[in-house]
């Protein structure tokens, strides 16, 4: 009995943590700043950035905000405290309204130039190039780590899957010029953001559901939801391999001789 409500206690604290409400962070770079959103009541706090502050990144548990014409950038706690900064944007952009990362490089969308594109840098938004050319302009961009591909929200209230590469998946039409994108993945769903309303997709463009700000957004444009992702770690240089692998072989050898 004792082994059943257990088990039982067990699920239920799984399940609870499975279908916890996402926290979401929005960027209004024209007014320097940021909203910390809980997007099951649509409870906010806000913090100060900086201005033009709008394609964010969220890893290592920090926010790696970048600005809106690729210059400096600056990264943040998750409670909105200055961590370190600033990092040199570089790449002649014309509006970079919201990022995503992938534990690996940082990607922004671009809006508004003679060329339109997403963008790749490192996870501070240094050393941004072109990854791929859009059809039009990009009002917001997610990556979708079940399945390693982008998500980016046009302009023209579409919503495309891309491949890193560039090719187009498939798309849904959201109805509305979505100001940021934001990939969910404890339940594998995209938000996206009207004024000061979050709306929930599935993956076909079906809407799950909405919730209102608590706080009015002046001019958002990033958005990103904290789904724990973690930078990838270094790969141990080849010197080092081969002393580890050095290591293990005497060890082993050791153990032989032991056992003779």
């Amino acid at each position: 009995m004792k082994a059943i409500l257990t088990t039982g206690l067990l699920f239920g604290l799984l399940s609870a943590f499975a279908t916890a409400a996402p926290i979401g962070y929005v960027l209004d770079g024209d007014s320097s700043i940021a909203h910390r959103v809980d997007l099951a009541n649509g409870a906010a706090t806000s913090f100060s950035t900086f201005s033009l502050a709008y394609p964010i990144a969220i890893v290592d548990n920090s926010l790696r905000v970048g600005q809106r014409d690729a210059g400096n950038g600056y990264e943040y706690g998750l409670n909105g405290t200055l961590l370190s900064g600033p990092y040199a944007g570089g790449g002649g952009f014309s509006q970079l309204l919201d990022g995503t990362t992938n534990g690996i490089n940082n990607f922004g969308v671009e809006c508004c130039g003679g060329t339109n594109s997403v963008t790749t840098g490192d996870l501070y938004w240094q050393g941004q190039t072109v990854l791929f050319n859009l059809p039009q302009s990009g009002s917001g961009i997610a990556y979708d780590s079940a399945l390693g591909t982008l998500w980016v929200a046009l302009f023209d209230g579409t919503v495309h899957q891309y491949t890193m590469g560039g090719v187009d998946l498939g798309s849904f039409n959201s109805g509305f010029t979505s100001r940021g994108l934001a990939y969910d993945a404890g339940s594998d769903t995209l938000w996206g953001l009207s004024g000061s309303t979050f709306t929930q997709w599935d993956k076909q463009g079906n809407v799950l559901g909405t919730v209102a700000s608590q706080v009015e957004f002046s001019n958002p444009w990033g958005l990103e939801i904290d789904n724990g992702v973690t930078s990838t770690a270094a790969i141990p240089e080849p010197g080092t391999v081969l002393l580890l692998g050095s290591a293990l072989a005497l060890l082993g050898l050791a153990r032989k001789s032991r056992a003779i």
